[in-house]
């Protein structure tokens, strides 16, 4: 996934199974990495309302949350099993949607 975020930079997903990360390439060219340690997968990528990252885990069945102050990153579980996460997006009241591929569904994310 790639998008451009509020501080003005493209920030895309390196979905590499060994090693998850975010990039961020600046509007001056510079490149910037950032593991998301714990996760199996980076899949679809949104920027929510507080300026920080929602990241899909498709191999884990979960949602990713990366702070790019404090490069925290924490995941919550998607309560459908084997939902086949992949995009995500921030809705127009703030909750955090899924899309839940193998369940034929869209999920609504509220744990954080």
């Amino acid at each position: 996934a790639i998008i451009t975020a509020s501080d003005g930079a493209v920030w895309f997903t390196e979905n590499n199974a060994a090693a998850p990360k975010l990039g961020r390439l600046s509007s001056s060219g510079v490149l910037n990495e950032y593991p998301l340690t714990g996760a199996g997968s980076a899949t679809g990528l949104t920027q929510d309302s507080q300026g920080l990252f929602v990241v899909v885990d498709t191999a884990k069945n979960s949602v990713g949350r990366f702070d790019p102050i404090t490069l925290a990153y924490n995941e919550y579980p998607i309560t459908t099993a084997n939902a086949g996460p992949e995009w995500v997006t921030v809705g127009p009241d703030g909750r955090v949607y899924v899309t839940e591929t193998t369940a034929n569904q869209i999920g609504q994310f509220s744990y954080f």
